[in-house]
């Protein structure tokens, strides 16, 4: 049975500035860090709605 691993905020930063790089593929840093490349997309994508998030905050503020 696999069991289920936690990341840290700042294990998920980590990650995510790694892939923004563009120094290695999805697949090779899914890999690296022991996950499933469709996690990496998943934070990719929550990183692209916070983004979205503080924009519009700012416009607003």
């Amino acid at each position: 049975m696999n069991k289920i691993r936690n990341f840290t905020p700042e294990q998920k930063a980590k990650i995510v500035l790694e892939v923004l790089r563009e120094e290695k593929t999805l697949n090779e840093i899914a890999v690296e860090y022991e996950i499933h490349p469709n996690m990496l997309s998943r934070l990719m994508q929550s990183l692209s709605i916070m983004q979205q998030w503080y924009s519009v905050k700012k416009l607003t503020s």
